[in-house]
């Protein structure tokens, strides 16, 4: 979807995992704890969107050492360059020729206003014809979401009948969705009952999953599950557009 051929996935969250057996059910793969080193085939890429945590980035640390891939790219879930960042770069630096660059979905066509940290590495032993990587620069066209919000949504998505769990603690302001804009960021614990994405009405309510897919830069072909809570994990996902524009540079000076 983003440019390539995938030749296996590994993903930490089960919901996350079902998105994609549902979208690539011949391709193999297994949650990252379950990761066999020996099964993957010699891929010349190794991308993803790494969800910061200890454990989880020593994986793909260890991944990345076994596989030796000729090139990586990552999605960082922060839209500055942080610390955590900062040292997983700085692991990847004694093999790999690694740049950084925050961009911004909207400017890419994607309807959102999100801005994510993107990392892209080349293997040392490669003959470079650049001095910089050429992170890729979208029109700079903003898409409206407004064509994109469900004509007949749920009454189960008004704010009325949600209950957030108990004890849930959220840290993001709510903001209100204008259909000439781009959509809001939305956030990945937009799954977990979240209020910070709203559609205006008598009734203000939450965005519906398919909304979420739309909002990412998916196309209609792209299946989610109908387990609702499991169809929400698609926010924590990256955004097919601007990896295919990545990718696409990558292709270039491969």
């Amino acid at each position: 979807m983003a440019g390539c051929t995938p030749a296996w996935y590994c993903e930490q969250n089960p919901a996350c995992c079902s998105i994609l057996r549902l979208n690539f059910p011949l391709l193999k793969g297994s949650p990252l704890s379950e990761l066999r080193y020996k099964t993957i085939p010699n891929p010349e890429v190794i991308c993803g969107s790494i969800y910061p945590s200890d454990r989880t980035e020593a994986q793909i640390l260890g991944l990345i050492s076994i596989i030796q891939p000729r090139m990586l790219a990552f999605e960082w879930p922060t839209h500055r360059r942080d610390k955590p960042a900062m040292e997983f770069m700085n692991e990847l630096s004694d093999k790999y020729f690694v740049w950084e660059r925050v961009l911004s979905w909207a400017e890419f066509g994607v309807p959102q206003d999100r801005n994510r940290l993107y990392i892209v590495g080349f293997r040392r032993d490669i003959r470079l014809k650049f001095i910089a990587f050429p992170f890729p620069e979208g029109p700079g066209v903003p898409a409206p979401c407004g064509p994109l919000l469900d004509q007949n949504p749920s009454p189960s998505l008004s704010v009325a009948s949600i209950r957030r769990p108990s004890g849930a603690k959220f840290g993001f302001e709510t903001k209100m969705v204008d259909p000439s804009r781009p959509f809001p960021t939305i956030p990945s614990n937009y799954h977990k009952g979240e209020h910070s994405v709203l559609v205006a009405g008598p009734q203000p309510r939450r965005l519906s999953p398919q909304e979420c897919k739309r909002a990412m830069g998916f196309g209609p072909e792209y299946v989610l599950p109908q387990q609702v809570l499991a169809a929400y994990h698609v926010c924590m996902g990256a955004s097919p557009i601007v990896a295919k524009a990545i990718f696409e540079e990558l292709k270039v000076w491969r």
